[in-house]
């Protein structure tokens, strides 16, 4: 029965693991090829894949889980799950108003329920309201004290304070993260904590977690990997990062395979409506040249981040320790389209690269924007 299987599924997905991501996704497939309208199983496919992006451990069209979990809200939209499941999309599509309200849709169905407190709390974290998410967690954790994600919990309490400047509390609840649930992420938070505080041995003990939970991890690892959506924010996790010691690069930064990361294109239709369609063209990129084996590709929460910005691109490649990088803008009026592109070789590029580069460019892509270009005008 799909409701078992979802039910599996609910389970699997509670310590956030990759792996146990990976089997909970597995379940809420198995539960739609049952019954393609079930409405749980299809936010529950939403959700997993909303936490691969988070986390980095795969990469899916954020417009394509936003769609999903819009799905799943039509055909049951009396589930708070359902509703948790939408909020979690929108903020990894960046409609930070639209996660928070649907969150908001989810507490109002069921007002015990703490983990759609805890999403209208990142909702406010992430969007630089850091101070407005800190009662929701509390309220979050009042509710379900023994959640198995109490421990991530206290993380996400960390990262409102670390962006509150408040170390000492910070570096309090990272540790408490770390005892409940060892993960890389609260090791970097308290790593960030104790930089800041100039508690340099225990900055140093907490920097030697991080690299043992994962070893890739510097200044362009984090560029590359974690998403933030207020830029202050990242500034202020960042900083203490490097106060704590955290290296520029790594070796393993930079793979032996060309590296590529493609910017947001840029919305030149005087119709701010139209930024939903820029970015369309570059997750297309972005997809259609992961597929391409022999590349390196920069998720695009990591990218993201530049959207809206005046960028240097070498500088921006440096950053990300890619050796190109792609950037273009879109123009649309009326029924014509109108969409530029350039591969740009960055510090890091080799004598070969652009020929090889070119070739991937021109064989993988031409052909794909344009016929998405088209498709969008219908």
């Amino acid at each position: 029965m799909p409701g078992g299987l979802y039910h599996r599924g609910i389970l699997y997905r509670a310590r956030r693991t990759r792996d146990e991501i990976h089997e909970s996704r597995k379940l809420f497939e198995q539960a739609l090829e049952l019954d393609p309208e079930f409405a749980p199983a299809r936010a529950g496919l939403a959700w997993s894949q909303t936490e691969d992006l988070f986390f980095g451990f795969a990469e899916h069209d954020a417009r394509e889980i936003l769609a999903l979990a819009r799905r799943a809200v039509d055909l049951d939209d009396k589930d708070p799950f359902v509703h948790f499941a939408l909020s979690w999309a929108y903020l990894m599509n960046r409609q930070i108003d639209n996660s928070a309200a649907v969150a908001e849709k989810a507490i109002e169905i069921n007002p015990s329920y703490a983990h759609a407190y805890m999403m209208q709390a990142g909702a406010f974290i992430h969007s630089g309201r850091p101070a407005e998410g800190i009662p929701l967690i509390e309220t979050a954790m009042k509710l379900s004290p023994a959640d198995p994600s109490v421990g991530l919990w206290h993380n996400r309490l960390a990262i409102a304070y670390l962006y509150l400047e408040d170390y000492e509390a910070t570096a309090e609840h990272a540790s408490k993260s770390i005892q409940m649930h060892e993960n890389w992420l609260p090791a970097m938070t308290l790593a960030s904590a104790l930089g800041h505080l100039g508690r340099n041995r225990e900055a140093e003990r907490a920097l030697a977690d991080l690299k043992r939970l994962s070893p890739e991890y510097s200044v362009d690892f984090f560029r590359t990997t974690y998403p933030t959506f207020h830029e202050p924010s990242q500034s202020i996790l960042l900083e203490g990062l490097r106060k704590a010691g955290l290296p520029e690069h790594n070796e393993m930064s930079l793979p032996d395979k060309p590296s590529i990361a493609v910017l947001p294109f840029d919305n030149l239709s005087g119709d701010p409506e139209q930024v939903y369609f820029s970015d369309g063209i570059t997750e297309d990129i972005i997809t259609d040249l992961s597929k391409v084996s022999g590349l390196f590709v920069i998720a695009r929460n990591s990218t993201f981040t530049y959207r809206g910005r005046a960028v240097d691109v070498k500088q921006v490649a440096a950053e990300m320790a890619v050796r190109y990088v792609v950037e273009g803008s879109v123009r649309k009026a009326g029924d014509r389209v109108r969409i530029t592109a350039q591969l740009i070789d960055g510090p890091l590029a080799d004598i070969f690269g652009p020929i090889v580069m070119t070739a991937i460019w021109m064989t993988s892509l031409r052909f794909k924007m344009m016929s998405r270009a088209i498709s969008w005008t219908r």
